[in-house]
């Protein structure tokens, strides 16, 4: 996993620069070891501490040099500076923030592991089977945990009881509910039937109403962070640039194109980012569960949309980019240009997240439709089981019942491959080939065809009874999801305002005025330079002198270059922002995750575009410079 990968990357950087290991105050040590811990990170708090320190010295020190040799100017010397202090925060705080990812990660299995765990102990009647059957089909951190534990378990090293002692002991901090869930269901093992099917019972309506509980508390403790993105990640940094040509006139030397390509978009992006990736990480409980990997149609054409989106990018950057060269001065031509460059590398990313899940969104809807028809779908089939019939003539009988409902395609399917094939249930669900889990790919749809098959196999009155009560607790977790997308939605609201409206509109007002100032400053200067007017008396120097910084302002910082640095910190901006919130929205839905993300993007630069042609084509308009010319 891409997850993992990062965490070894970060171990060999540890490795490296904490050779030469310092002393770590106590209470830091303490912080750093119960975080290592946690993740399970192959690293000491010394390495983590001599990291901070030494890594951003080096950095600091080669950028110095770098100044000293007169290969870089002082603007590339205050970049490497704040760089290095980046980079000591990074390093110094990668624990504390993995620790609180897993820990937002975790949360969102929790749920479906304690429904796995207990379904499990219902079918088999021991915690063993429960503890493999979620590791398998959880794949975060806390799946992470569960198949580290079932290889000991398997290898012969570790009990199931220890196995349930560490979940609990590990987890209890960021999960109550997850924490006397567990308990009770390793007190579920050995007691008689129907104690244990109250008590599986109360385990996963424990873990459900916690959940909804979390969620509100979650929502809440969004509010100060988005007003904090809201402020410093997009309106000041908007607000900011607006003063470009100030801080131009007064630290010429400062005030560099490398600045604000590295403060915009590099170190703001980064910045806000981590920012959301610590409040916003992912949403505590999906129940959707689609995997969007496995629809055959949807990987190749995102392959194919990739490759596609990269040339198209590729070639109208560089074809207006060659247009813009052409033009010397600043006027119209630049601003369009220039804008279109930005085009160029926006709309072919948004189309690369729009066209292949617009392509499947009828497939993906099917399933998410067939996902929430599932617990009546279950609930009939108990029904039919209750006679005793075998589960095939079941599985007819129900059809009737279903008749209007999505699911009953899934069903045809499952029929059609026992009597084409001449297959047994479970080869019709779950073969390679003809299985209908590949034709519906999920992990509910799967969870609970495989579960019809192992309890199928202990009888009909015994997979009655199991559908019956699985039903009802995959009706109450749809239930928690949609009151979690009901709590949320005041938070989802604000945040798109942010990526959809906020963003682009400040973008388009601040290019918009930039390059209207740009456009009066390149006049004045031209006419100046034309013109010299004489010196004064008092002081000696010509007019021309005086006011030479308004010639100098559009070419210290050249407007096509500004707007198009600003154009790529929208875009980031807007992809970052839209990310977390189809994440918040949607959950593990790929599909549904990629479109909203594609169109947000293309909303976004739409109305950027929009607002700063209007500022700019309508100001320069109505003022009639040339006229202004033939009176000079």
């Amino acid at each position: 996993m891409v997850m993992y990968d990062t965490e070894v990357i970060h171990e060999r950087i540890y490795h490296i620069f904490g050779k030469i290991k310092i002393p770590v105050p106590l209470k830091l040590k303490e912080k750093y070891e119960d975080e290592i811990k946690f993740c399970g990170l192959n690293i000491i708090p010394e390495e983590v501490f001599s990291t901070a320190i030494f890594l951003p010295l080096i950095s600091f020190l080669f950028f110095f040099i770098l100044y000293l040799l007169g290969l870089i100017s002082l603007s590339f010397l205050f970049c490497g500076l704040i760089l290095s202090l980046v980079f000591f925060f990074y390093f110094y705080s990668y624990p504390s923030f993995l620790a609180k990812n897993y820990r937002s990660k975790a949360a969102a299995e929790m749920t479906l592991s304690i429904i796995y765990i207990g379904t499990s102990l219902r079918i088999t009647g021991n915690l063993e089977n429960g503890i493999v059957f979620a590791a398998a089909n959880l794949s975060g951190p806390l799946g992470k945990d569960l198949k580290r534990l079932v290889n000991e378990m398997q290898m012969g090293r570790r009990s199931i009881m220890s196995i349930i002692d560490e979940l609990i002991e590990k987890w209890k901090v960021e999960s109550e509910e997850f924490r006397d869930a567990l308990s009770i269901l390793k007190s579920a093992v050995g007691q008689f039937e129907s104690k244990k099917e109250e008590m599986i019972s109360t385990a996963i309506s424990l873990m459900l109403d916690g959940t909804k509980q979390r969620m509100k508390k979650y929502a809440l403790n969004l509010r100060n962070p988005l007003r904090i993105l809201s402020m410093f990640g997009i309106l000041l940094p908007f607000l900011v640039l607006v003063f470009v040509p100030v801080v131009i006139m007064f630290l010429p030397e400062i005030a560099s194109v490398e600045l604000i390509i590295f403060l915009y978009d590099i170190l703001l992006p980064f910045a806000v980012f981590i920012f959301l990736s610590s409040n916003l990480f992912v949403k505590p409980y999906s129940y959707h569960q689609i995997e969007a990997e496995k629809i055959e149609k949807y990987k190749g054409l995102k392959k194919i949309v990739f490759i596609i989106s990269i040339l198209i990018s590729f070639i109208s950057t560089l074809y207006f980019s060659h247009l813009l060269r052409l033009e010397k001065n600043f006027g119209h031509m630049q601003f369009l240009y220039s804008l279109l460059v930005v085009l160029s590398i926006g709309i072919p990313l948004s189309l690369y997240f729009l066209l292949p899940s617009m392509l499947n969104m009828e497939k993906n809807q099917e399933i998410i439709q067939i996902e929430s028809e599932l617990p009546v779908a279950l609930f009939q089939l108990s029904v039919t089981s209750e006679v005793g019939k075998p589960i095939e003539t079941n599985l007819e009988n129900l059809l009737p019942k279903i008749n209007l409902l999505k699911i009953k395609s899934l069903f045809i399917k499952i029929l059609e491959n026992i009597k084409a094939f001449g297959v047994s249930l479970e080869e019709a669900i779950k073969n390679p080939k003809i299985g209908v889990v590949n034709v519906y790919p999920s992990k509910i749809v799967r969870f609970s065809l495989e579960m019809i098959v192992e309890i199928s196999k202990r009888g009909m009155s015994f997979l009655s009874a199991s559908l019956r009560t699985f039903s009802t607790f995959l009706k109450d977790a749809d239930e928690v999801n949609k009151a979690c997308d009901e709590i949320l939605s005041e938070t989802t609201s604000d945040l798109q305002l942010m990526g959809q409206i906020m963003a682009p509109l400040s973008a388009g007002i601040v290019v918009g005025l930039m390059a209207i100032v740009i456009y009066i400053f390149s006049f004045f200067g031209e006419i100046i330079s034309e013109n010299p007017l004489p010196a004064t008396s008092e002081t000696g120097y010509g007019f021309n002198f005086v006011l030479s910084f308004l010639y100098n302002i559009g070419k210290q910082v050249p407007f096509p270059i500004f707007q198009i640095i600003v154009g790529i910190y929208l875009i980031e901006i807007t992809l970052i922002i839209s990310y977390f919130l189809s994440r918040l929205n949607f959950g593990e839905d790929e599909i549904s995750c990629n479109f909203y993300i594609g169109k947000i993007l293309i909303i976004s630069l739409l109305i950027y575009s929009v607002v700063g042609s209007s500022i700019y084509f309508g100001i320069s308009s109505i003022m009639n410079l040339e006229t202004i010319r033939g009176l000079i």
